[in-house]
């Protein structure tokens, strides 16, 4: 008479009616809650970025292109008219380079936070309560049971 151990998936008759088993899976759900509020403030903290990297180019833009017709307003020799307009291209150019790279820049950073996110909860999970082994565990013997078509009842 010897009682065997198993800390790999647990019987799936006691599955049903344990609260440990309610507290795992409750557990999963407030994981899974948090590491999807995190992520949202993650991406509304890089679409605030993009839409700051927005603004400040439009406003570069702005004063550049206003500058350029005034000074075509005035009186200015056909080279100095090519001038104008080769410069306000060059800066448009550089401009918009510049703008891309900070978006891709935040682009990154904002999918590098959102996967710190992941990692926290990962980790914290992993520190507390058993982590998500046995969360797992207890997820795979409902399925299981399942797809057996056996509910928990005697039958």
């Amino acid at each position: 008479m010897s009682t065997k151990t198993s800390s790999s998936v647990p019987d799936q008759d006691a599955v049903a009616g344990d609260p440990m088993t309610l507290n795992l899976l409750a557990n999963l759900g407030r994981y899974q809650l948090a590491l999807m509020t995190e992520s949202a403030c993650a991406m509304f903290r890089g679409a605030e970025a993009m839409r700051e990297i927005q603004k400040e180019a439009a406003h570069q833009a702005s004063a550049r292109h206003e500058d350029a017709a005034q000074k075509l307003r005035g009186a200015c020799k056909p080279d100095e008219m090519t001038s104008i307009q080769s410069d306000l291209l060059r800066l448009n150019l550089q401009e918009a380079t510049q703008y891309w790279q900070d978006l891709a820049t935040v682009a990154l950073k904002t999918q590098v936070e959102m996967l710190g996110s992941v990692n926290r909860v990962l980790s914290n999970g992993a520190n507390s309560e058993g982590g998500f082994k046995p969360m797992i565990d207890v997820w795979q013997a409902m399925v299981s049971r399942s797809l057996n078509g056996s509910n928990g009842s005697a039958g």
